[in-house]
């Protein structure tokens, strides 16, 4: 699958991807507040 390009960034995704995302979240609905963490894996496309 060919990306799209994005004019507005020097960004290259044909050479990286995101092969994992680790998300944890913390909902307060009371105050309406979610705090967040989230850790990317990233690995060369030509690897």
């Amino acid at each position: 699958m060919k990306l799209a390009r994005d004019p507005h960034t020097y960004a290259k995704p044909e050479e990286s991807k995101v092969t994992h995302l680790d998300w944890t979240a913390n909902v307060n609905f009371d105050t309406r507040v979610v705090e967040a963490e989230a850790t990317y894996k990233i690995t060369n496309s030509e690897t």
